[in-house]
């Protein structure tokens, strides 16, 4: 069973059964939905408290600036379709839409609070959605990555610059809309999603923290050295939930807590889709950690450690200047199309000026060093392994 299944199979109310992994993981994908057009986003009230003079004036702004809710199931209007659906599989949302627009579980969570922000100049993508049940809970939902390259930008420049735009615009998302919604909250998020969840919920006010029941982060990336001590994360102790697929590569990219692994049976880049990923009973089934994964978290993390900022900011220009000039709109054309795509991107590459050509070449040859490193290290241990074997039989 994968995440359609479950959506359509599980016909039980969150009065009959409880808030799981599984549901946060489906609105997840839920909050990958562009409802800027029936959610609006979190009200102010200091515009038009500002303006009334009267008690009767300011309890009419104070009742008007709540969030108009709507459910799940009124976002099902073919007439948005065209540009509704974000990400890298905008056709698996839609589906996805649909199963949780025709569950009785799912269709009639009200949602409120919708952002979204995208800035090309100051490469930024965030966007955000609250779903919540009766008095009971509210799912804050954190989108991943859509498809246009400033979300991209700011993914790679984590590595160096440690916080972006997006996890400043979710941390103060998650305090102004925590003033909207009823009971207590999950965050979460899948692929940079769930790194906002994560850095959003660390750095909330102490009154935001107690609300917190769960963070949930599917596959999602870790923050840079240092940003967090293991005593942040003690403060939330285990409410923390972070899932990886077998093959991971974006969830075992820079530090962060440990993670439990989910068996998927897809093609290692394709893990990245919780769509692939194996459910039973209703919890998802676990898997085992890649040995190819474990070993591409070690090596970019050594390969980090050992250079300075400025010269990552540089690689990190030189691929994006590649990227840039190889005519492919935006991420999804990139990574869906094929050996043609490929082609045009080490194309690009290749006619870059070559200061920056000679830079992502010796990038290349020290990642080669590093893996090599690591190579003769697990050779070391396995032959002291044997050995220590042989001595004792």
């Amino acid at each position: 069973m994968q995440l359609i299944d479950y959506i359509e199979q599980n016909t039980a109310t969150f009065d009959e059964q409880p808030f799981s992994e599984v549901d946060a993981l489906a609105l997840t994908q839920a909050c990958m939905v562009d409802a800027r057009w029936l959610v609006p986003d979190v009200p102010s009230e200091s515009d038009a408290l500002s303006r009334s003079h009267t008690l009767l004036g300011r309890l009419l702004a104070r009742a008007a600036s709540k969030c108009t809710p709507t459910r799940l199931v009124d976002l099902v209007r073919a007439e948005h379709f065209e540009h509704m659906f974000l990400g890298l599989v905008p056709g698996d949302i839609k589906r996805c839409l649909y199963a949780l627009a025709a569950s009785p579980r799912f269709r009639d969570l009200v949602l409120s609070c919708h952002r979204m922000v995208v800035d090309d100049l100051v490469p930024t993508q965030f966007g955000a959605l609250a779903f919540s049940w009766r008095d009971a809970f509210t799912f804050v939902g954190f989108q991943g990555t859509d498809a246009p390259f400033p979300g991209w930008r700011e993914n790679v420049d984590m590595a160096w610059r440690g916080t972006m735009p997006a996890h400043e615009q979710a941390r103060i998302y998650l305090e102004e809309m925590s003033e909207h919604v009823p009971g207590v909250l999950h965050a979460g998020g899948h692929s940079k999603g769930g790194n906002l969840a994560l850095y959003a919920t660390l750095m909330s006010s102490p009154k935001v923290m107690e609300r917190i029941a769960a963070v949930w982060a599917f596959d999602a990336p870790g923050f840079a050295r240092g940003l967090f001590s293991p005593a942040d994360y003690q403060a939330l102790g285990d409410r923390v939930h972070r899932v990886v697929p077998e093959r991971s590569v974006v969830g075992m990219l820079l530090d962060a807590p440990e993670a439990k692994v989910v068996r998927s049976d897809a093609a290692p880049l394709m893990q990245h889709s919780v769509f692939t990923w194996q459910i039973e009973a209703g919890q998802l089934v676990l898997g085992t950690l890649d040995e190819g994964s474990r070993a591409v978290h070690e090596m970019l993390n050594a390969w980090l450690a050992r250079t300075d900022r400025e010269r990552v900011q540089q690689v990190a220009d030189a691929l994006f200047d590649a990227v840039e000039s190889s005519g492919c709109s935006d991420a999804r054309a990139l990574m869906m199309g094929g050996t043609p795509a490929l082609q045009r991107l080490l194309d690009a590459v290749w006619h870059l000026p070559r200061e920056q050509r000679n830079l992502l070449s010796d990038v290349a040859a020290e990642l080669g060093a590093v893996a090599w490193e690591r190579m003769g290290r697990d050779v070391v241990s396995t032959l002291a392994e044997l050995w220590s074997k042989g001595a004792t039989d």
